[in-house]
This record gives structure tokens, C-alpha cells and sequence, in this order.
């Protein structure tokens, strides 16, 4: 039998004076925690999610991220919650199950993080190279595939349009439900690293802030953390409370 869920154990590496052994400090240190998701196109019900939950604070663990996955049609730039791919293998959490988990986990006394997770339609390209407008030389990112998205005003437009929407219908489901952080996206490097997105950004980051109280943040990937674009255009935004990578 297959595993319902996937899981990724995240680690905090706590690093302690000379001659001192590693520990974790609960006040100083993150807390340790995994991250969750499912990537299977039929829906696991909410009894699956809450037993996971269930079992991430039964290890002792403090935290969770879960990781809700939609997708996106390369050709359009339409981002949908369910594979546009015919008969999909991918898929991700129903609005229900998302609430269910993040409310159970609250319960338990968990820190909860969702962090939505955009992946190109059939997982076509590393969700990193989705970029809906023609490359830049300075940006490798954007070169790695000839497809990684129209190249087309009207596909850039509808992307940027419909992926803020999802991703405030998301911050609005928990915000409701409880969570305590919020990423606005993840390991979008093509995109995160173009200043021509800078306006995008704002717009997507005003309209996560609009629906989640709590603290926002992205999920970068590890290298381009320090990329001048992702610095001037999200985490130099006052409304961002957090670097995730």
C-alpha cells in the first residue's frame, strides 16, 4: 500500500558554543517541526489529514507546515487547485481538508505554517522556472526550458491575476481556520528573482496581508535567497515578516 501523505522532516540545526554539546534551546531556537502534503489527484478526506496531524504532535514535535498544491496551465497562465492535465496524477487539499488540518493542529498546540506550493501542470518543469515572460539573460532561471510558461502579455496578466487570487482564497481559508504563518508562495525562482514582477509582487503580498492576520512570509529557494529582485521586491516589504528557505 501506498503512503497517503508524503512527509518532510524539516531540521533546526541549533549550533552551541566550543565543547558544548548540540541542543535545541526552545526559547532561543525554531521550533522543529515537518512539513506535509499530498501529491496524489484524488483527495485524501479530512480523517487522513487530521490522522497525520495526529501524529506529527504524538513524535513531539512543535510545529507543522502544510503545503496545499495547485497548479498551473503553461500554456494559459490559468492557475487552477486541480490539475488541468487529462486523467492527472497530481493533485492537492480540498479547502476542506485544509481547514480540518490546520484546526487540528491548533488543537494540539502545534505552531501551523501553510505554505502553498505551485506546480506546473502534469509537474511539466520545476515550479522555479515558471516565468510567463521572455527571458532574461541575467536570470538562468528563466532560460532553463523553453516552455516554462507563454511568453504572451495575456498569459502573464491572467497568471499574476489568478494566482493571487488562489493564493488570498488560501490566506482567507487560514486565517479562518486558526494558522499562525502564512508563505504568499514557494521556490518561485524565475519569477522571484525578475524585477519586472516587482509591481506583481506588491500586489499579491497586499492581497495575502488583506486576508491573514497573522505573520506572512516566503519560501525561497536556497539559492537565490539573496538574489537583489527577491530582496527588493518581498523581503524588503514591510508586510513580510519571515524568510523561509
Amino acid at each position: 500500500m501506498r503512503p497517503i501523505l508524503s512527509l518532510i522532516v524539516v531540521a533546526a540545526v541549533c549550533a552551541g558554543s566550543r565543547g558544548q554539546p548540540l541542543k535545541h534551546d526552545d526559547v532561543r531556537d525554531p521550533t522543529i517541526g515537518i512539513s506535509i502534503w499530498s501529491v496524489h489527484a484524488r483527495p485524501r478526506g479530512v480523517p487522513a489529514w487530521q490522522r497525520e496531524i495526529d501524529s506529527i504532535a504524538g513524535m513531539g514535535f512543535g510545529g507543522v507546515t502544510i503545503l496545499p498544491q495547485f497548479f498551473v496551465d503553461l500554456r494559459t497562465g490559468q492557475v487552477t487547485l486541480n490539475d488541468p492535465t487529462p486523467n492527472p496524477k497530481f493533485g492537492g487539499m480540498t479547502d476542506w481538508e485544509l481547514s480540518a488540518a490546520i484546526r487540528r493542529g491548533k488543537s494540539l498546540g502545534l505552531v501551523v505554517t501553510v505554505s502553498p506550493t505551485l506546480e506546473a501542470a502534469n509537474r511539466a518543469v520545476f515550479r522555479g522556472h515558471i516565468a510567463f515572460n521572455d527571458p532574461r539573460p541575467d536570470v538562468p532561471e528563466s532560460r532553463a526550458n523553453p516552455d516554462n510558461g507563454a511568453d504572451s502579455p495575456a498569459a502573464e496578466q491572467l497568471f499574476w491575476a489568478s494566482y493571487t487570487r488562489h493564493i488570498a482564497h488560501l490566506a482567507r481559508i487560514s486565517q479562518e481556520a486558526g494558522a499562525d504563518r502564512f508563505n504568499i508562495g514557494a521556490e518561485l525562482a524565475a519569477l522571484d528573482s525578475d524585477p519586472r514582477n516587482a509591481r506583481h509582487w506588491a500586489q499579491l503580498i497586499d492581497a495575502a496581508d488583506q486576508q491573514f492576520r497573522g505573520e506572512l512570509g516566503y519560501t525561497s529557494v536556497h539559492w537565490n535567497v539573496d538574489h537583489p529582485a527577491a530582496i527588493a521586491d518581498i523581503w524588503a516589504n514591510p508586510k513580510i515578516d519571515y524568510i523561509s528557505c
